[in-house]
């Protein structure tokens, strides 16, 4: 699926979890780990699957730790949101 996502397509949580994941990834060139220094659990990685589906950022492991990369839309809405990257 090919959807491209607009803030107001994001739902609260999915917001909530998009800006944390953006502010930790301002501090580490882009790219925050899955359960780094933002909280982890079962609902967040279904609000950050959505995330990937809207197109706002790619997850991929590396070391055996999962990643997550921001797209040039997720970089983008993070800058409106505030957030340089």
């Amino acid at each position: 699926m090919n959807h491209t996502a607009t803030a107001d397509e994001l739902t609260g949580r999915e917001t909530e979890l998009f800006n944390a994941y953006a502010e930790e990834a301002s501090d580490y060139d882009g790219l925050a780990q899955v359960g780094g220094n933002v909280p982890h659990g079962h609902g967040q990685d279904c609000t950050l699957a959505s995330l990937e589906e809207k197109g706002m950022v790619q997850r991929f492991t590396k070391c055996r730790r999962s990643w997550v990369r921001f797209t040039a839309k997720g970089i983008a809405l993070a800058a409106r949101n505030g957030i340089d990257m």
